[in-house]
């Protein structure tokens, strides 16, 4: 793992120096990697300059890398999508979508039982539903109708209902 770390340490040192240099500076870079890899005296405890225990394979792949690997400005790249990334979710959380469209015939053939417009009369086996005072149909349970009122025959809902 040190091995790795130590590596990957000098190719982002290797990335540093090269990134806005020509190539004739990057010529005189690796002229200057290798001097200092042939001069060097064997030892695992200085950690001056690395190349995997003088294994000439890590000095090649740091030479390849110079050479070859292309510097490319993604600063303009990353800054649009990170501004496309937070428009959408500022978006997100001003612009609520919510499907609540209902089709025209549905809405032509059914009704919201208001509880300002209906009431409820106790007939023998349940209730009369009442709705803007014209008789609807009877019901068994008064269960989904909390709080609607509800008389107890129809001569005491005359009293406060225009029943039709």
């Amino acid at each position: 793992m040190k091995r790795q770390v130590t590596e990957a340490l000098e190719f982002s040192n290797d990335f540093s120096i090269t990134k806005e240099i020509g190539e004739l500076e990057k010529l005189d870079y690796l002229d200057c990697l290798l001097k200092v890899a042939k001069n060097r005296p064997y030892s695992p405890k200085t950690p001056s300059l690395y190349f995997s225990e003088n294994d000439a394979s890590m000095l090649k792949q740091r030479t390849l890398f110079v050479l070859y690997h292309k510097h490319t400005k993604k600063d303009k790249a990353n800054f649009v999508h990170f501004a496309a990334i937070a428009a959408i979710i500022l978006l997100s959380f001003l612009f609520v979508v919510e499907p609540s469209s209902t089709p025209q015939e549905i809405l032509d053939t059914t009704m919201s039982l208001d509880i300002d417009h209906t009431f409820f009369i106790v007939n023998g086996q349940g209730y009369n539903v009442y709705f803007h005072n014209q008789y609807i149909a009877p019901i068994d349970t008064l269960n989904s109708f909390p709080g609607y009122t509800v008389y107890k025959n129809k001569e005491g809902a005359k009293q406060y209902e225009e029943i039709k």
